[in-house]
């Protein structure tokens, strides 16, 4: 059969090691980081993707079974594991879209020669550790042959940029016991085999010379891909997968774990999906920001814990934490879209973490209503019998004032340009600058043209304009929600 264009676009898993009822999109982008603390499920997803497909007819790659990564124990039979794959091809140019169930009763089923064909690149934490740690001699090693790898010029190329080395030549070199070993030289280091390689470097050239080298539309799996790498290094490797995976020659679709949260600042290129475990079920963003990985992890020191959406509703929060004396009692965290609040908050409750002090608060742009709230809270916690701990969620969500049809750095622009002179000064830069910008192709940039404009950082930008915005008559409604709640809970601290 001519089958093309596979994609994963879901997976769900019922149970499976400690993955409880979870969902994951990966339709975004061709790469996707899966994250969470140590524990969370992470490398599980990756063994469980690994799994899902046969080797390519006639290709002698590993055939990735079940029992390869859940082997069955006295401990762990992995009975009642279930999982299912929704996944797109083209089949004789038409396409196509399926779901794959898996699960484990005496045996996994379906039978694996059922399972449809892809090539899968899996690398495990094993490809970290250093060739020379994997010899079992002390002798000396010599070399029978060297042969040019396929598009050896495009891996010293890429995997330079990654290390900032300037390579120069690169080979297989095979000993005459059959061992192969890359060979590569530089100005910078000289002539030397991977058995002299440090094991980021060695894991690179790994990485990058499989993705030059698999079938179009492979899946390549890559576990703690941020592992032995500094952060430009990894920065840069992001952005080389991107670029390769993207190839219309290539088409890969590369999932990695990861703890870098790096990942945030490269959205641009990569989709991520941040898994955090509860007692009930695991839990998935699409967004996490670092204070926010801090304190799921019991960083945080301050008794106030707000949750906003963006840096905007931060800074918003801060100044008026700030007008109320109350900043040295309150941390505030970003989560991103507003759908990932009832994902964090949710977690906090079915855990017996949410505590009276924790909201979240929404911009007031999309789920207005009690009702929209609570249907996307029903998502995350699941069940008749949980009722009282959806509302006790719903309970801790508030949202600003914000005016229909306006979003709120559109909101934050008419209150600054419509007060009068005697408040603010119509010749204040500011308020020229947004005054002047009279139309965007997203109300959302706003506030960003108006930085660009002036020339700010952004921190520092969005701080001057928040405080000049607090000076409308207009403010204290548009955030009496926040100082109501931190009024009635601040006196009892």
């Amino acid at each position: 059969m001519q089958i093309s264009e596979q994609y994963i676009e879901s997976i769900h898993f019922d149970k499976l090691k400690n993955l409880k009822d979870l969902t994951l999109n990966f339709s975004d982008t061709r790469l996707t980081a899966i994250m969470g603390v140590n524990g969370a499920g992470k490398s599980t997803i990756l063994h469980a993707l690994a799994c899902c497909y046969k080797p390519l007819d006639g290709e002698t790659r590993e055939d990735y079974k079940f029992s390869y990564f859940f082997t069955p124990n006295p401990y762990a039979l992995w009975n009642d594991s279930k999982f299912e794959v929704t996944h797109s091809y083209k089949l004789k140019g038409e396409p196509k879209r399926s779901t794959i169930s898996f699960a484990k009763d005496e045996r996994w089923t379906p039978h694996y020669n059922r399972r449809p064909e892809r090539h899968i690149e899996y690398f495990g934490i094993e490809t970290c550790v250093p060739a020379i740690e994997q010899e079992h001699t002390n002798s000396f090693i010599s070399f029978a042959t060297d042969e040019e790898l396929k598009d050896s010029s495009k891996i010293i190329s890429s995997t330079g940029y990654v290390l900032n080395i300037a390579y120069d030549n690169l080979k297989y070199l095979k000993s005459k016991k059959g061992k192969t070993y890359l060979g590569v030289s530089s100005e910078q280091n000289g002539t030397y085999v991977s058995l002299s390689m440090g094991a980021g470097e060695q894991r690179v050239f790994k990485i990058l010379s499989a993705l030059y080298s698999v079938p179009k539309y492979s899946l390549v799996l890559i576990d703690e891909v941020d592992l032995l790498l500094h952060t430009n290094a990894l920065r840069r490797l992001i952005k080389k997968m991107y670029e390769i995976a993207n190839d219309s020659k290539r088409q890969l679709q590369i999932i990695f774990t990861t703890h870098s949260i790096l990942m945030n600042e490269l959205r641009d290129y990569v989709g991520i999906q941040y898994i955090t475990q509860t007692s009930q079920k695991t839990l998935v963003s699409n967004y996490i920001s670092s204070d926010s990985i801090q304190d799921l992890m019991g960083k945080s020191e301050k008794p106030i814990k707000i949750y906003a959406e963006d840096d905007l509703s931060k800074t918003i929060i801060s100044q008026i934490c700030h007008s109320m004396n109350c900043k040295r009692y309150v941390d505030i965290f970003t989560f991103g879209p507003a759908s990932n609040s009832f994902t964090i908050l949710s977690g906090f409750e079915l855990d017996n973490k949410l505590s009276e002090n924790i909201i979240a608060v929404l911009d007031g742009d999309v789920y207005k209503t009690d009702e929209e709230k609570l249907t996307q809270i029903k998502d995350k916690i699941t069940g008749q019998a949980f009722n009282t701990e959806r509302n006790n969620v719903l309970s801790h969500i508030i949202q600003y004032n914000l005016p229909n049809n306006y979003k709120p750095e559109k909101w934050i622009r008419e209150m600054i340009i419509t007060t009068s002179s005697e408040i603010i000064p119509n010749d204040n830069e500011i308020k020229q600058v947004l005054t002047n910008i009279h139309s965007v192709d997203d109300d959302h940039k706003y506030i960003n043209d108006a930085i660009e404009r002036l020339d700010y950082d952004k921190a520092i930008g969005l701080s001057k304009i928040i405080e000049l915005a607090s000076k409308s008559e207009k403010w204290n409604d548009y955030v009496q929600p926040v100082i109501t709640w931190l009024q009635q809970h601040i006196e009892h601290i």
